[in-house]
């Protein structure tokens, strides 16, 4: 149950940085920022879980 809080907590922390990433108007994403958030959602790559880990 804990586990699936924490996971939550992050999606939700994770959901709330994009946005205000996506207010910023002058923000560029590099194409770094673009390959790590892809690697973050998606469940076949490391960084999916190492991004999950509690600390």
């Amino acid at each position: 149950m804990v586990g699936k809080l924490c996971e939550i907590k992050f999606e939700l922390y994770n959901s709330l940085k994009i946005k205000i990433m996506s207010l910023s108007k002058d923000y560029e994403y590099t194409q770094d920022d673009l390959d790590n958030h892809s690697n973050q959602l998606n469940p076949n790559n490391d960084e999916y879980h190492n991004s999950r880990e509690e600390n």
